[in-house]
């Protein structure tokens, strides 16, 4: 089980109260129906704004030895997201 999140342990305040509030994107998974989790892993390279309130920008799909994590911020502050994908490989 794959699991990605808009997280503001890194922003002021530490919780969402708007949209566009600086946020980063973490994953984690785990292997055993979510008794146990793996690491919280930190996806966006910068800690920027996020649109954290029903984003439709935060996307996961994984199979096998692989999850992709597509998620816009607004890194430039130009007022547009910007989207990013990562992909995870697992052996």
């Amino acid at each position: 089980m794959d699991v990605a999140w808009g997280d503001y342990r890194l922003s002021s305040p530490k919780v969402v109260v708007a949209d566009y509030q600086p946020g980063d994107v973490y994953y984690t998974y785990s292997l055993d129906g979510g008794a146990t989790w793996a690491r919280n892993l930190r996806l966006s390279g910068a800690t920027a704004r996020f649109l954290g309130q029903g984003n439709d920008y935060l996307t996961l799909t994984s199979a096998a030895t692989k999850a992709h994590v597509a998620f816009g911020q607004d890194r430039d502050g130009n007022g547009l997201m910007e989207i990013y994908v990562t992909t995870l490989t697992f052996h």
